[in-house]
Parts: structure tokens; C-alpha cells; sequence
């Protein structure tokens, strides 16, 4: 039996640590780990996924005195997947579920995870496929030369 695992890497909750220290301190690291703006952008109405609970993807974040985007729910604020050190920490969780022994993963709204970050569609493809050369490491690592791609 294999098992794949859903893997949602564009947003985290507002009340994940990191998002609560980029809130607080706009010299942290993780600040750029989300995407913010000193104004609501014009075009804040926009893309909206929810339209019967969702009135914008920009939200106002009283602490961070900032507008910070959200593609889906006010309270999960997207990750800026365009920052390598956001790209770094997904693929680290990505080994960890892999050393565990999952056979792969779903990835959860991947047309949405370049959308409004200063990442060009084919950036989005190439990390897709940097994503991808995961699925050859339990392979490789087990010795197994059965992988089908």
C-alpha cells in the first residue's frame, strides 16, 4: 500500500508563529515569508474565491499595520512561495513526511500558489518540478530502481 498525504504550501493560519512574528517585528525574518502592502492594492477585490464569505483577498493587520494577501480565508494569509527561504522550508517538510515513509503528495491549489507573488508562471513550473524531483529519493534512498519516472 501506498500513502500520499495532502500538502497545502500556500497559505499557513494567522495564528502560526510565523505569521505572528512577521506581524510584530516588520525586520523579521519570516516578514517576507508573507506577502504585505502599506495600502490596499486596487485591485483587492479581485480573485476572490469565496464570494459568500470572502469580500477581498487583502486583509488589514492592526499589529503589522500592513494589508497582508490571502487567496482563500481572511485567517490564512498566503505564503510568499517566490522567497527562497519559504521554497526551502517546504521542501524540508516535504523530506520529513518522505523519511516517514509516505510514497508522495497531493499538492493543494497549485494554480494559486504563484498568483499576485512577483513570481512569473514558468518560476511556478520550475519549482513544480524542483517539488517533483522528490518523488526519486525514497527510490534512490531504498535502493530500488522501480520508480516510473
Amino acid at each position: 500500500m501506498r500513502v500520499l498525504i495532502d500538502l497545502v504550501v500556500n497559505h499557513t493560519s494567522n495564528e502560526h508563529p510565523w505569521f505572528r512574528e512577521a506581524s510584530r517585528d516588520p525586520k523579521s525574518k519570516y516578514r517576507d515569508w508573507y506577502i504585505w502592502s502599506a495600502r490596499k492594492p486596487k485591485n483587492a477585490d479581485s480573485g476572490v474565491v469565496f464570494a459568500d464569505v470572502q469580500k477581498s483577498t487583502w486583509n488589514y493587520d492592526k499589529t503589522a499595520k500592513a494589508y497582508y494577501f490571502h487567496r482563500f480565508y481572511d485567517f490564512q494569509p498566503d505564503l510568499n512561495t517566490a522567497n527562497p527561504d519559504v521554497q526551502a522550508e517546504i521542501l524540508k517538510i516535504m523530506g520529513f513526511w518522505l523519511q516517514l515513509g509516505v510514497s508522495g503528495f497531493r499538492m493543494d491549489a497549485v494554480p494559486f500558489v504563484h498568483c499576485e507573488k512577483r513570481r512569473r508562471p514558468d518560476q511556478t513550473h520550475r519549482a513544480i518540478r524542483h517539488a517533483e524531483s522528490f518523488q526519486r529519493i525514497p527510490h534512490m534512498a531504498k535502493g530500488r530502481s522501480d520508480h516510473p519516472g
